[in-house]
């Protein structure tokens, strides 16, 4: 493992020399508070407050910040999501998005707990706590990105709940008839 992990500082640095760390530049470049993210972020919650309890409508989030885009933040581009996948659902689906979500979270929650408890630990297990690791670092993704924009990341969303509900067999294989038959 180590002689894998030797070449890495090498790699970064030729990345960096070569022009090529754009994520990195913009990591060590731009200034927080000048992020896009966070400046839309104080108009992005007035329109929450503004269209609570039922929300702008999902997919209008485009149609409904033009209508609260402040002076200073006209530009070009259009600001076609609200960078942060939580705020967005939140505006957009309201109430009804928010209990959806909190249903999400309770069944994630429950299924963590189910295999916290399952003893002992088998392979059986494995799938299913990868599939909730990776639902997990995908719902916390969005404080910092938003990865849910990606197809292929919404596909292994989609494997990873499967994974997460997967429940593994403990003990020996169930027996068929044949298995029987073949013992005779």
């Amino acid at each position: 493992m180590a002689v894998l992990l030797i070449p890495l500082p090498g790699l970064l640095a030729l990345t960096v020399w070569a022009g090529r760390a754009t994520a990195i530049d913009r990591i060590l470049g731009t200034d927080a508070v000048q992020e896009l993210r966070l400046r839309i972020l104080p108009t992005v919650w007035r329109m929450i407050g503004d269209f609570m309890p039922w929300g702008s409508g999902l997919g209008s989030f485009e149609t409904t910040y033009r209508l609260y885009e402040p002076d200073q933040m006209l530009m070009p581009a259009i600001m076609n999501h609200a960078h942060n996948d939580w705020l967005e659902i939140v505006l957009t689906g309201g109430v009804p998005a928010v209990l959806v979500g909190l249903l999400a979270v309770g069944v994630w929650v429950a299924r963590a707990v189910a295999l916290l408890r399952c003893r002992p630990y088998t392979a059986s297990r494995l799938m299913p706590t990868l599939g909730l690791v990776i639902i997990l670092l995908l719902a916390v993704a969005p404080l910092a990105d938003y990865p849910l924009r990606v197809p292929s990341l919404e596909c292994l969303l989609v494997c990873a709940a499967v994974w997460a509900q997967a429940q593994g067999r403990s003990g020996p294989p169930a027996r068929t008839g044949a298995d029987r038959v073949n013992e005779l």
